[in-house]
């Protein structure tokens, strides 16, 4: 299940009461709320929005993780997008929704989804379809492999300038950023590129001129 409009939902008054929860004292978290909001809202971007938004959702975070033990469930979350694993009905998506909107919170229907056994299972992007753990999906090993084979056959330059890595910004950090996210999902596959795209990418001024949401992705 996926939250509507999860930051911007969040104002000024409830991060303060929050901050107020944790110990400030009314004029540092006033203060703090002055630093940390945008127009009277939490922003998407700042890096302090996913831990404000954590104490905001805490006590939504204790009533999910005790229905969903209560019901034989695993429940997980990042940032906005809420898991519910194990035998899940229509009747868990109900109650879910409901302690949701008790709590203030919105649903966003069209990005909820059951993804049953023997079908694609993706959580944040990772496939979770195995049960020794998350994997990253096959498109983006294979891009990455192919990225590799033809970098080591032809050279960097060519395949910036003949096989598109010009026109999908695929720079040095860019390249080595991907790796070390597979790597952290699955060190074997992972590493091996890091150490390739190292040894085999020319460090060069371009690649500053990245924003560092390309640097993610992938095509």
């Amino acid at each position: 299940m996926d939250l509507e409009d999860f930051f911007p939902s969040i104002d000024a008054a409830t991060v303060k009461a929050s901050l107020r929860e944790q110990g400030y004292e009314e004029k540092a978290a006033e203060l703090a709320v002055n630093l940390v909001t945008i127009g009277g809202k939490l922003p998407i971007g700042l890096s302090t929005s996913p831990l404000l938004s954590n104490l905001v959702f805490l006590s939504t975070d204790r009533s999910l993780a005790e229905y969903a033990q209560s019901e034989g469930l695993s429940f997980t979350r990042y940032v906005d997008d809420l898991a519910f694993s194990g035998d899940v009905t229509d009747r868990h998506s109900a109650d879910i929704a409901r302690i949701l909107d008790d709590a203030g919170w919105s649903v966003s229907t069209r990005k909820t989804a059951f993804m049953r056994r023997g079908g694609p299972q993706y959580v944040t992007g990772l496939y979770v379809g195995e049960p020794d753990g998350p994997r990253i999906p096959r498109k983006v090993k294979r891009k990455m492999r192919w990225i590799l084979h033809v970098i080591t056959k032809f050279g960097y330059d060519i395949y910036m300038e003949e096989f598109g890595g010009e026109d999908e910004g695929m720079h040095r950090r860019r390249l080595l950023g991907w790796a070390c996210y597979i790597a952290a999902v699955e060190p074997d596959v992972g590493f091996p590129l890091l150490r390739a795209f190292d040894e085999l990418v020319p460090e060069g001024d371009e690649e500053n001129n990245l924003d560092e949401e390309d640097l993610y992705d992938l095509p």
